[in-house]
């Protein structure tokens, strides 16, 4: 979006600061209803690694009630890792949801980028809140088939951008299944490029399928065993320390029972989360909208059809809690 037209929005705000007549530096941001948006946060470079710029971002904070968010570069050298410790420092959290800042202008890509907030993390309700709010207010970008399927509502599954990035997506599985298994941090790296987000730790057996990647994200020591496929039209998310039998599979994507319908390629997706410590027994089918909590075993075979409440093991078809654990 042009500064300009910017401007002529009444929730887009700049905030300069002065030390008696030098100038610090600006922060412009936009005003949402629980939160505020920082797009831009610039020091006088002359006044750089001086103090100047945690003494400017915590008058900001102060300022509101309101949660602090911006985005910073993905952590890739140490010039990034000191901007990470800079605003831990400030008391921002980072937030672990896949996310990639639309593109600035036509012909270029969307590109990741990390989420911080200030006063506490956000929860995944509140991210697609902010997505949708960037692409639409901040970015001015007209909503794809592909922004419809993330928001959970009814999107055209043939549409060509939705179809292009399916098929990235099969080419990137299709080379790490090619991989020779003992090339184990070879394996790791194609990963990286496939999920959303994932660790130097997450190990996957081959073979191993998913529809985009960008939407599975797995937490710390995460491990899956053979033939895991995974269709990702919503996010899936897992947990630290989450094993993964084998032949398991996960479903986001939903389809109308009314076969007209279904012939349109019409459909909507609703998100998986698994929490932490989870067994998932091989040959577990996950369907759509399931919320698994913590420490909680489902059995080999079964189908999830409706939430397991954290701390059960969990079996049959539809499965059913068998035992409350601690």
């Amino acid at each position: 979006m042009q500064q300009a037209e910017a401007f002529r929005d009444r929730r887009y705000k700049l905030m300069a600061f002065m030390e008696d007549d030098t100038f610090l530096g600006f922060i412009s941001y936009w005003e949402f209803d629980t939160y505020l948006y920082v797009e831009h946060f610039a020091v006088n470079a002359e006044l750089r690694g001086k103090g100047y710029g945690g003494r400017m971002l915590r008058t900001f904070q102060q300022a509101t009630e309101k949660i602090v968010l911006l985005e910073i570069d993905p952590i890739v050298d140490s010039v990034s890792e000191a901007r990470l410790r800079f605003y831990k420092r400030c008391g921002f959290f980072e937030n672990t949801y896949p996310h990639r800042h639309p593109a600035y202008r036509r012909g270029c890509q969307p590109h990741p980028l990390i989420v911080l907030t200030d006063k506490r993390a956000i929860t995944e309700k509140e991210y697609h809140k902010f997505y949708i709010d960037l692409s639409k207010t901040v970015m001015k970008e007209k909503s794809t088939e592909y922004d419809k399927m993330l928001r959970g509502e009814v999107y055209d599954a043939l549409d060509p951008q939705v179809l292009k990035r399916l098929n990235e997506c099969k080419d990137l599985c299709w080379e790490y299944n090619q991989i020779r298994p003992t090339m184990v941090k070879e394996r790791n790296r194609k990963l990286h490029e496939i999920l959303g987000a994932c660790d130097e730790d997450t190990f996957i057996n081959q073979p191993f399928l998913c529809d985009f990647g960008t939407q599975i994200k797995v937490g710390k020591h995460f491990f899956a065993n053979f033939n895991l496929v995974v269709l990702d039209e919503a996010y899936v998310t897992f947990g630290d320390n989450c094993f993964v039998g084998p032949n398991v599979s996960i479903y986001t994507a939903c389809h109308s029972t009314i076969s007209e319908e279904r012939n349109t390629g019409q459909e909507w997706a609703l998100p998986v989360t698994i929490g932490n410590n989870c067994w998932i027994g091989g040959s577990v089918t996950i369907l759509p909208g399931v919320t698994i909590g913590d420490n909680v075993t489902i059995g080999a075979g079964s189908v999830v059809v409706k939430d397991i409440p954290s701390g059960s093991i969990a079996v049959g078809n539809p499965a059913r809690v068998v035992k409350k654990i601690r």
